[in-house]
């Protein structure tokens, strides 16, 4: 049986868009074998479940992200606003 790398993976976290960014930077993806597991909150709602969506623990966590972004000489930006139909 061959190792696999398994990759989880929440398309609103920060923290996994950067971690795919450092495996891809560095060809790990290339190198070893990986499978990617997309998380969802139970009730399919963006962000973190309620009880640790607390205002300081956001402010931390987009605090955090930014540091690690330019850490990596990435840029940041917020997401462009569509206004429902």
């Amino acid at each position: 049986m061959t190792d696999q790398l398994r990759v989880y993976f929440h398309y609103h976290s920060p923290y996994s868009r950067l971690a795919l960014h450092i495996l891809t930077r560095e060809n790990i993806t290339e190198r070893i074998d990986f499978r990617l597991y997309t998380l969802s909150n139970s009730a399919g709602e963006d962000g973190p479940p309620a009880p640790v969506r607390t205002r300081a623990r956001m402010m931390y966590i987009l605090q955090d992200a930014a540091r690690m972004t330019e850490r990596l000489g990435l840029s940041i930006t917020r997401p462009e606003v569509i206004a429902p139909d």
